[in-house]
């Protein structure tokens, strides 16, 4: 059967153009983004948009479940990176927007995004 990762994500899309680029690296990234060989529903992948405040706001939100062989979210990651809007950072520190957890692991990998882009940090005993 094999081994899944656990991936979820949520941040802002930084406006209407970088919805085609998160859409791009979903059909690129099938197993995130939509249906693949290895699992037939990986879970869910989708752009929400929020009109409420006066101007559009737009969303990714990402919970799947994948077997990770090719690095699938750091590609995806990497694909989607110009595109998110920078998140609030208290005195200029990246803010968590998500983890990845491999389903032996004790602990997940936090994912962090910040001036730099997404960062990775393992969290250990």
């Amino acid at each position: 059967m094999g081994m899944y990762t656990q991936f979820v994500l949520d941040v802002e899309i930084k406006d209407i153009e970088g919805i085609a680029v998160v859409s791009a690296a979903m059909t690129d990234v099938p197993r995130i983004g939509g249906s693949s060989y290895y699992f037939a529903d990986p879970g869910k992948a989708y752009i929400d948009i929020d009109t409420g405040t006066g101007r559009p706001l737009y969303y990714l939100h990402v919970n799947c479940s994948l077997k990770n062989y090719d690095s699938d979210v750091d590609r995806f990651l990497a694909a989607i990176e110009p595109a998110v809007g920078e998140v609030s950072m208290a005195q200029g520190e990246a803010a968590m927007v998500g983890f990845t957890r491999y389903e032996e692991d004790r602990h997940p990998v936090l994912i962090y995004l910040g001036p730099g882009g997404f960062t990775q940090r393992r969290i250990e005993d």
